[in-house]
Protein backbone atom coordinates (compact mmCIF):
# COMPACT_ATOMS: atom_id res chain seq x y z
CA UNK A 1 0.00 0.00 0.00
CA UNK A 2 1.32 3.43 -0.89
CA UNK A 3 2.23 6.07 1.68
CA UNK A 4 -0.99 7.87 0.67
CA UNK A 5 -4.13 6.09 -0.55
CA UNK A 6 -7.92 6.19 -0.32
CA UNK A 7 -9.49 4.27 2.57
CA UNK A 8 -13.02 4.14 3.96
CA UNK A 9 -13.18 6.41 7.00
CA UNK A 10 -15.95 5.55 9.49
CA UNK A 11 -15.94 9.12 10.83
CA UNK A 12 -16.15 10.90 7.45
CA UNK A 13 -18.45 8.19 6.05
CA UNK A 14 -16.66 7.95 2.71
CA UNK A 15 -13.39 7.02 1.03
CA UNK A 16 -10.86 9.66 2.03
CA UNK A 17 -7.15 10.25 1.49
CA UNK A 18 -5.15 8.44 4.16
CA UNK A 19 -1.47 8.64 4.97
CA UNK A 20 1.10 7.00 7.23
CA UNK A 21 1.47 9.05 10.42
CA UNK A 22 4.87 9.54 12.08
CA UNK A 23 5.76 6.07 13.43
CA UNK A 24 7.50 5.59 16.77
CA UNK A 25 7.31 1.77 16.60
CA UNK A 26 10.33 1.35 14.32
CA UNK A 27 8.37 0.13 11.28
CA UNK A 28 10.19 2.60 9.02
CA UNK A 29 8.34 2.66 5.65
CA UNK A 30 6.32 -0.49 6.39
CA UNK A 31 4.13 0.91 9.16
CA UNK A 32 0.59 -0.57 9.01
CA UNK A 33 -0.99 2.49 10.64
CA UNK A 34 -2.92 5.05 8.58
CA UNK A 35 -4.64 8.31 9.46
CA UNK A 36 -7.49 10.08 7.65
CA UNK A 37 -6.23 13.35 6.18
CA UNK A 38 -9.67 14.99 6.59
CA UNK A 39 -10.54 14.24 10.23
CA UNK A 40 -7.30 12.61 11.52
CA UNK A 41 -9.10 9.43 12.62
CA UNK A 42 -6.92 6.34 13.03
CA UNK A 43 -7.70 3.78 10.32
CA UNK A 44 -7.09 0.06 10.76
CA UNK A 45 -5.52 -1.30 7.60
CA UNK A 46 -4.65 -4.80 8.85
CA UNK A 47 -7.03 -5.72 11.71
CA UNK A 48 -6.81 -9.15 13.37
CA UNK A 49 -8.50 -11.78 11.24
CA UNK A 50 -9.98 -13.71 14.15
CA UNK A 51 -10.18 -13.43 17.89
CA UNK A 52 -10.17 -16.61 19.98
CA UNK A 53 -13.59 -17.73 21.15
CA UNK A 54 -14.20 -18.35 24.84
CA UNK A 55 -14.15 -22.18 24.43
CA UNK A 56 -10.59 -22.03 23.00
CA UNK A 57 -9.41 -19.87 25.89
CA UNK A 58 -10.94 -22.25 28.46
CA UNK A 59 -9.53 -25.34 26.69
CA UNK A 60 -6.02 -23.86 26.56
CA UNK A 61 -6.20 -22.86 30.23
CA UNK A 62 -7.39 -26.32 31.30
CA UNK A 63 -4.62 -28.03 29.29
CA UNK A 64 -1.91 -26.09 31.12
Amino acid sequence: MDAECLLDCPVCGQATPAEIPPCSDGHEGGCPDRICRRCEAALFVDPPLRLPVRAEIDRDRDAA
